[in-house]
């Protein structure tokens, strides 16, 4: 899987892996699963902050096998 630009992600409320540049004085994880709600005041990632936007993103890989 390649990092894409997260204007190529979903904005449909798919969970994907997300890459955001640390803020300051902020300890959200470089790397980590979000999904874009356009239905939350007119659209924003969920799991981010306002100052740590994701800027790329890959799907979720399929979960190991047997798994449910």
């Amino acid at each position: 899987m390649k990092w894409q630009p997260i204007a190529s992600a979903p904005r449909d409320k798919t969970m994907i892996i997300v890459y955001r540049p640390r803020a300051s004085g902020r300890h959200i994880p470089l790397v980590g699963e979000d999904y874009f709600d356009p239905d939350y005041f007119g659209g924003r990632w969920m799991k981010s902050n306002d100052d740590s936007v994701p800027t790329h993103w890959q799907p979720l890989p399929a979960p190991p096998g047997g798994a449910r």
